[in-house]
């Protein structure tokens, strides 16, 4: 009960039901930091991913979302790595420290500890989701994570963007976390300027040192991401930084496209409307709609240049 006590003092959102699942679930594992039979901090750990090859390509296309595992799915869908999700995971879901005993780095010492036990049990990655501040990217970095993934919209009761952020354990874990990570860091530019344009200034401070510059020429994953957003269900801003770089590649051959397509493209991916004002000038009924004239129009710009 102590220990359950510490998680609810820790985080607004343990409930009651969380213990059982605790108790019972194979894939939790709960780490403590002990003195004298009292617990000083403690860290649940959630075991994920290992998918087959046929479950992971469904996740990676959008068409399964298994419950739970959310650095695996995330990492394979949002990522967009269709192999991802056949590695092993440890997520650190919770983290707590006695509150008298706070800052004087009992959390980051359980967590080294930890992170050496999970590479240990052969995880290939670990990481952590969390609501994203400057604090707390920070402390994550200084325990070696990186950040891979933020979310596109606000979480409505803490007001933050939530984070993803990634640590290789071992050689596995190695190509998922490079192409993840590189992604990330070329395509947070673009991101900034529109669905993470409403993140706090300390944390675009972060992320706009994160950035780097891929070049004019697209990368075997960024071609990936552009086949992925006209050929299965993944969303638009996933794939919105390689989007524009192609768009902008092969622009003299939209006007080769019937007018309805050329106007969606130009009102999303030139001038980078938002949603509501590209339905309203391209008269289409709804979002849905409008992001499906913008797949068509990618697929059939591919099939034109017919790339790599």
């Amino acid at each position: 009960l102590s220990l359950f006590a510490l998680l609810v003092y820790a985080h607004y959102r343990t409930k009651p039901s969380d213990l059982a699942y605790m108790l019972d679930s194979d894939s939790i594992r709960i780490y403590t930091l002990e003195l004298n039979h009292k617990i000083l901090a403690a860290a649940l750990i959630s075991e994920e991913g290992g998918f087959d090859e046929k479950l992971s390509s469904d996740v990676y296309q959008g068409v399964r979302r298994p419950q739970g595992h959310l650095l695996a799915q995330t990492l394979c869908f949002h990522a967009g790595i269709e192999t991802a999700a056949q590695l092993n995971y440890a997520r650190v879901m919770r983290i707590a420290v006695h509150p008298e005993l706070q800052r004087q780095g009992l959390g980051s010492y359980l967590l080294r500890q930890i992170i050496d036990r999970e590479q240990a049990s052969g995880m290939a990655a670990i990481g952590s989701s969390f609501g994203a501040t400057a604090e707390l990217i920070n402390f994550w970095t200084k325990l070696g994570l990186e950040t891979v993934r933020m979310g596109f919209t606000k979480d409505h009761a803490s007001g933050t963007h939530s984070a993803v952020m990634l640590k290789v354990l071992n050689k596995a874990g190695e190509n998922v976390f490079f192409e993840s990570r590189s992604k990330f860091r070329s395509y947070i530019k673009n991101w900034l300027l529109d669905p993470l344009s409403d993140v706090s200034l300390d944390v675009k401070r972060i992320l706009e040192n994160d950035y780097i510059d891929n070049g004019e020429e697209l990368t075997d994953y960024e071609y990936r991401d552009i086949k992925s957003f006209a050929y299965t269900h993944r969303g638009y801003e996933a794939c919105m930084s390689p989007l524009i770089k192609f768009v902008n590649k092969y622009d003299v051959l939209i006007s080769d496209l019937d007018e309805l397509h050329q106007l969606v493209i130009f009102l999303k991916i030139k001038e980078r409307k938002l949603w509501p004002d590209v339905v309203k000038e391209s008269g289409v009924p709804g979002k849905s709609q409008a992001v499906d004239y913008l797949r068509k129009a990618v697929k059939s710009l591919l099939e034109t240049t017919n790339p790599i």
